[in-house]
């Protein structure tokens, strides 16, 4: 502060000599011209006195006008500065559309520099298409007020995007201008999208979960019962009974188990899925290994119906899998085809590959009762397909499948069917190898 006094101070005192020397000047130039008396030393005291005044005057109107002008720069640096930190375009274009100012997210948001913008017009930011319905003027009944738009704008490497955008007519320097604000909408765009797919698979869901639940608990229902009932008549009546009698119902009750813990658990991978929990961990694994513990596990429900069971996958042959949810998926398609094969019948799994892109290729064969045509493209979808009762009233939920496309998608795999009524089905399954 005392720095700046000293400062005003300094140059109050330079314009109060200044003006006095400017006033002696012209005083001694009028006199040699004019051939007068010189001034006498109180006539020069009174003119060093008013030329100090007046050049002390003028320098404190200058210093009020270079202050005012300095102030008025720091002004428009910092307004200048806002309005470039904007996220949103903001234009300046006359009545035509022709663009006079903008800031830097302006040219930015198009792609252009800011002097490659400003050559530009309003016709030049939107497609060709909607160009052509753009009037020649700005019309007037814009100027009554904002006027709020969303529309497409074209980028200057042809990149079609969605904006929002603000517009007014403001006077600027007497002369009528459109005030623009652009906003990119890409973003909002997108995310309003995926809010719309998010309620949309969440509908999905829930349709699913409701029915599949439904299903669950009635064959849960009818699982139970039988085991109670079996369970019951062993209890209150073994010793009238003959042991083939009693093996029978035991067999029984062993299927009824099997079958409930089987829907239990494709209830609890699914949900699993669903709530992405289910843990993923790949590594090299013995394909062979892997269908003889389903096959093992399984055996006792295929002997019931006195089904073959053939492991023909090629002994050496590895996978890059999740032995889990491998096993899920084996067990799960093994069921299946144990559910819809008749007596005596033959359920073979079988590999080809790994083929030139490093794939094998699994399949799970029956020769059971095949699926129609028009069922297949629903078998994946588990608020779809209804499942169906197997060759001897086998239940299921239709669960199954849906868990076994999304174990094998989750290791970058496909899954398909090809079937053909009355004569079997095959499951195929595309995995990777076994990484080196």
């Amino acid at each position: 502060m005392r720095s700046g006094g000293l400062s005003l101070v300094l140059k109050m005192l330079i314009g109060f000599c200044l003006g006095s020397v400017l006033l002696l000047l012209l005083f001694a130039i009028h006199d040699v011209f004019t051939a007068e008396t010189h001034l006498s030393w109180n006539e020069a005291l009174l003119v060093v006195l008013f030329g100090g005044i007046a050049g002390l005057m003028v320098s404190l109107l200058l210093i009020a006008n270079i202050k005012q002008t300095r102030k008025l720069r720091d002004s428009e640096k910092k307004y200048q500065t806002l309005i470039d930190q904007s996220l949103d375009g903001i234009y300046i274009e006359d009545e035509r559309g022709n663009i006079l100012e903008c800031n830097v997210q302006g040219y930015k948001m198009f792609g252009y520099t800011k002097e490659e913008m400003l050559k530009l017009s309003l016709r030049d930011l939107v497609p060709p298409e909607f160009s052509k319905l753009l009037p020649d003027v700005i019309p007037d009944e814009m100027e009554t007020g904002d006027v709020y738009l969303e529309r497409e704008n074209i980028k200057k490497d042809g990149t079609i995007f969605p904006t929002e955008i603000n517009t007014k007519f403001i006077t600027l320097n007497g002369e009528r201008r459109l005030l623009a604000y652009v906003k990119d909408n890409t973003e909002k765009k997108r995310a309003e999208q995926a809010l719309k797919e998010s309620e949309g698979n969440l509908k999905a869901l829930n349709a699913a979960k409701d029915k599949i639940l439904s299903i669950i608990a009635h064959d849960l229902k009818n699982q139970f019962g039988a085991i109670l009932g079996f369970s019951e008549m062993i209890a209150d009546e073994a010793e009238h009974h003959q042991l083939t009698t009693l093996n029978d119902y035991a067999n029984e009750i062993n299927l009824a188990a099997s079958q409930a813990n089987s829907l239990l658990e494709n209830m609890l991978s699914w949900a699993m899925m669903q709530k992405k929990m289910a843990s993923f961990k790949p590594m090299a694994l013995c394909l062979s290994e892997l269908v003889d513990k389903v096959c093992d596990t399984l055996r006792g429900t295929a002997n019931i119906k006195k089904i073959q069971l053939q492991n023909r996958v090629l002994a050496d042959l590895k996978v890059y899998a999740d032995g889990d949810m491998m096993l899920t998926v084996l067990r799960n398609l093994l069921s299946n085809a144990i559910k819809f094969t008749s007596r005596n019948g033959l359920v073979e799994i079988l590999s080809d590959g790994p083929g030139e892109l490093g794939e094998v290729v699994i399949e799970v064969r029956d020769n059971g009762v095949g699926i129609a045509p028009e069922k297949i493209a629903k078998l994946f979808r588990p608020g779809e397909y209804q499942s169906t009762l197997g060759t001897e009233q086998e239940i299921g939920t239709g669960l199954g499948l849906a868990v076994c496309q999304e174990f094998i998608e989750k290791h970058g795999g496909r899954i398909w069917v090809e079937s053909e009524l009355g004569k079997g089905s095959s499951f195929f399954m595309k995995l990777p190898t076994c990484k080196d």
